[in-house]
């Protein structure tokens, strides 16, 4: 997540057929620094892929369109994850069942519009600190019980804390990822493991991914720096511990 409120290159409000379009958007504007450009949903892609990582879309879902926009909408979702740009919903708890699972690792957040007006300015203040604003509710609904268990056994984890991203990977992932940063290559990994090289790659990749790493040396430094956070992040990694691949971090 991001903790550098200049991060966002470029910001756009994307209503998908809402009449409160208008109010929605002269709200955003009035409250945030940087300007919002209005940005319709089918052009959402390629908006995103102009300024991958750096592109922040503010999507308004009105109760219609959670019916006559959907597969739209779940496309346009995609490619934000793809460009791995962030979003946040202005829209009722309900649209977040039409959230795309990839796509949650990039969603900052849920207001709905009936705050919008009390709450902006500390809406958009959480979110370009970097952080996620959410209901419990909202929470329950896209995470999966051990997550919401770990963040209640855990309340001083935050979405801008180095340790994080630590937490968006599996167990293997996280065993991969740790001795790229102690400088194993590729193979020597694939060896220690007793996994494939392809699978490493693949978890390496997944760990740039989920640091947001330009290269294999940025991503050893987080690394680094996400393991002398704090005895969470260090409890994280344990090989003798190692379950399935698909066993989240918590």
């Amino acid at each position: 997540m991001r903790r550098n409120p200049n991060y966002w290159r470029k910001l756009y409000f994307v209503p998908c057929r809402n009449a409160t379009a208008p109010r929605t958007a002269a709200l955003l504007r009035k409250a945030a620094s940087s300007p919002i450009h209005t940005c319709e949903l089918a052009t959402v892609p390629a908006a995103a892929s102009r300024h991958p990582q750096h592109t922040f879309f503010f999507l308004l879902i009105g109760a219609s369109a959670l019916t006559t926009v959907t597969d739209q909408l779940q496309h346009a979702l995609r490619a934000i994850d793809r460009s791995r740009c962030g979003f946040a919903l202005i829209a009722d708890h309900a649209a977040l069942r039409i959230l795309p699972r990839p796509a949650v690792d990039r969603w900052f957040g849920r207001i709905d519009p009936s705050g919008l007006a009390k709450e902006v300015d500390a809406f958009l203040t959480c979110i370009f600190a970097g952080r996620v604003w959410a209901s419990p509710q909202d929470l329950v609904s896209l995470l999966g019980d051990d997550e919401i268990a770990t963040i209640q056994r855990h309340p001083e984890i935050r979405s801008d804390d180095p340790a994080f991203p630590l937490r968006r990977l599996t167990r293997r992932q996280s065993e991969v990822a740790r001795l790229v940063a102690e400088g194993a290559a590729n193979r020597a990994i694939a060896e220690k493991l007793g996994i494939g090289l392809y699978t490493v790659k693949s978890h390496v990749s997944a760990a740039m991914a989920a640091f947001e790493a330009a290269n294999r040396t940025e991503l050893a430094v987080q690394i680094r720096r996400a393991c002398e956070s704090g005895p969470c992040a260090v409890a994280a990694y344990d090989p003798g511990a190692s379950r399935e691949n698909g066993d989240r971090l918590l």
